[in-house]
């Protein structure tokens, strides 16, 4: 893997992690030895990022439905997959967000409802 993607996939990594644990607020500071690990959906979510980075749809499709299927909402993968525009560049977020596209339409069809959750905006406050 060339320098620029490893560094890529890293910088991808952290932010998902970040935003991971910025969403949990958790105010009870724990040694290290006693840290929780991540939860299955974030670890897919970091499995998603990583592979949106790398550019690998096909097994970035696999990710996403092991998201859906974990917990994470269709709006949180679109989110994560937008974000990562400025780490991996245009062309792969918007490669992501199609395949996201194609396994909502699909797990649709197969009758699969799921949870779409919430659209924020800048003017509704992040």
């Amino acid at each position: 893997m060339p320098k620029t993607g490893i560094i890529l996939t890293i910088c991808a990594v952290a932010v998902i992690c970040i935003t991971a644990a910025a969403q949990k607020k958790t105010t009870n500071y724990q040694s290290m030895n006693e840290m929780e690990t991540l939860d299955l959906k974030w670890q897919d979510m970091v499995a998603i990022a990583c592979l949106e980075a790398k550019g690998d749809v096909d097994r970035l499709a696999q990710a996403i439905r092991n998201g859906l299927d974990s917990g994470l909402t269709v709006n949180q993968i679109k989110e994560a997959l937008s974000q990562l525009y400025a780490y991996t560049g245009f062309p792969r977020s918007l490669n992501g967000l199609g395949v996201l596209q194609r396994i909502s339409e699909a797990r649709k069809a197969e009758g699969i409802k799921d949870d779409e959750g919430q659209c924020r905006t800048i003017a509704e406050g992040l």
